[in-house]
């Protein structure tokens, strides 16, 4: 076996490889290696487009969960504002202040329990009673802190001495002369159920392996799905300090406190300083972009296999002319069929010509697949329409040129109730049909974008706000009457904001326009809010 070998490769070193052997195998070589070279380019393409997807997913969550639990904060705020002011109107005896107490509890469910504490720090009531502290002095930093300042305030969690770590919301009490008469304090009780466990547990957590936390300013955990955890210092986490600096939202990679890689996004409670984070296992972005590198090699590898076929078959048309000069010269040689006719063989550059074609050809087709899964990369799967990466780019490009243009930002009112009601498969329809809504009542040269969740985003290039506020009422008005796929009353709310107007970047134009948005929800929804100069 190994002689047979020795004499076949020495046969090959006489002879030589044959021209249509070494032209296949140096196209295939390029095919291969341009399709490694396509295929890690959409590789690239891909994980990016996952990992912004998901860190913008996360950010929008953590700044609903935010403005939630800021707006609690303000209506603990109200609550304990009111009963100070009753009290200082009329401070009674023992009963009179438990029963303000006890009113105070049982008006909601912000409080684990309520007190009042008199300016020397004596408990004097509270409730429920069963905690035990009625009549007992409280020396705790935080209760003295909130003595001293004499204002709202919102301590940072501590171990009371009842043994629970809690959080305390006071407000200072003043009677009708402004003398300063004791604090009024809403306990929350930080490792057991609580108002605000009630709403991250709900809202907070999704179904794959992202989560929630919550922290306070000095970074201690408020919240977390690991209830052992609560009460944990996280200060040293980068994320967490963002928060700490003040910083109202950010995003970035990093490895958590268990060594895994995390995408995070946080934002903060502008009433407490406390912050919000949503992070996703990095591993999910790469499970994702895994996938789809496997559809598009599934899908790309038939039309591979054909270049090949392609490849070998021009090679063959190239060699065949030296091919029949080769046969010739040997015949030839060898001393017989001297009166042969030489081979009728046309210009053998012709066939390299046309392995050129098929190699510029083949090579058309790898780009064309690029720019293919580019271009699907930069769209929506579930409605088609352009995502918020095109959408910068199309802003920059008209604000460079000095373009007017409109930005029409919609959002679906109550579409968690849809999902929640009818399934999430019939939201994607609802989606859609808000997608083609959009495509039916603008312009060709108008562009539609899916902004994220159920937010739509529609750019009206030299259409002034007026104008873009009639295109708005006719797509808000047919969602509203026209028959949807769940044959119910959706509507809609809509902001607008105009280039140059109202602002000179993408960035604060994108801004402004949520800001009219936010205003359309605040004012009942179902309508059209034009950004002015009064919003910010």
């Amino acid at each position: 076996m190994l002689a047979f070998m020795r004499a076949k490769l020495k046969r090959v070193r006489n002879r030589g490889f044959k021209l249509s052997f070494i032209v296949s195998v140096l196209v295939g070589l390029s095919i291969i290696l341009a399709l490694i070279i396509s295929i890690g380019a959409v590789y690239q393409i891909e994980q990016s487009s996952f990992t912004e997807r998901t860190l913008e997913l996360n950010r929008i969550n953590s700044e609903r969960l935010a403005a939630t639990t800021d707006s609690l904060f303000k209506s603990m705020k109200q609550s304990l504002a009111l009963t100070a002011g009753e009290m200082g109107k009329h401070l009674g005896d023992q009963d009179d202040i438990q029963y303000q107490m006890d009113l105070l509890k049982s008006s909601s469910n912000n409080f684990n329990s309520t007190t009042f504490v008199d300016k020397q720090g004596m408990c004097v009531a509270i409730s429920p009673a069963s905690v035990g502290l009625a009549g007992t002095k409280l020396t705790s930093d935080q209760v003295a802190q909130a003595l001293n300042i004499r204002k709202f305030l919102i301590s940072e969690p501590y171990m009371a001495t009842t043994g629970r770590l809690v959080v305390n919301v006071s407000h200072p009490v003043f009677d009708m002369n402004g003398g300063f008469i004791g604090i009024v304090v809403g306990t929350i009780y930080v490792q057991a159920d609580n108002i605000f466990k009630s709403i991250l547990d709900k809202e907070g957590q999704d179904l794959n392996e992202s989560y929630t936390y919550a922290v306070s300013r000095l970074g201690v955990l408020i919240y977390h799905p690991d209830p052992s955890r609560i009460g944990e210092d996280v200060s040293k986490n980068p994320i967490v300090q963002e928060i700490m600096n003040g910083k109202l939202s950010s995003e970035q990679s990093l490895v958590n406190s268990k060594g895994a890689s995390m995408l995070a996004s946080e934002a903060l409670v502008a009433e407490s300083g406390w912050g919000v984070v949503t992070q996703t296992p990095s591993k999910d972005v790469l499970n994702l972009t895994q996938k789809a590198m496997k559809r598009i090699i599934l899908y790309t590898l038939p039309f591979v296999l054909l270049l090949l076929i392609l490849a070998w078959w021009v090679s063959t048309l190239v060699a065949k002319p030296l091919t029949q000069l080769a046969n010739y010269a040997s015949v030839f040689s060898e001393g017989e069929q001297h009166d042969m006719e030489f081979p009728q063989i046309k210009h053998w550059n012709y066939e390299a010509n046309k392995l050129n074609k098929a190699i510029i050809k083949a090579v058309g087709v790898l780009q064309e697949k690029v720019v293919h899964f580019t271009q699907e990369s930069q769209t929506d799967a579930l409605t088609g329409l352009m995502n918020r990466r095109s959408i910068d780019s199309y802003m920059e490009i008209w604000m460079e040129q000095e373009v007017p243009f409109s930005v029409l930002l919609l959002d679906l009112d109550h579409f968690k109730a849809v999902n929640d009601n009818f399934g999430h498969l019939m939201g994607d329809e609802m989606l859609k049909y808000l997608a083609r809504i959009m495509l039916n009542e603008v312009r060709p040269e108008d562009v539609c974008c899916r902004f994220g969740g159920e937010e739509f985003l529609i750019l009206l290039p030299r259409v002034h706000a007026e104008l873009a506020y009639k295109i708005a009422e006719r797509i808000r008005m047919r969602m509203e009457f026209s028959e949807n796929p769940i044959r119910s009353r959706v509507t809609l709310s809509l902001g607008i904001a105009g280039f140059p107007e109202n602002g000179d970047n993408p960035i604060l134009l994108l801004e402004r326009a949520d800001r009219a948005l936010y205003q359309a929800k605040q004012n009942g929804r179902n309508q059209i809010i034009t950004y002015n100069e009064k919003m910010n």
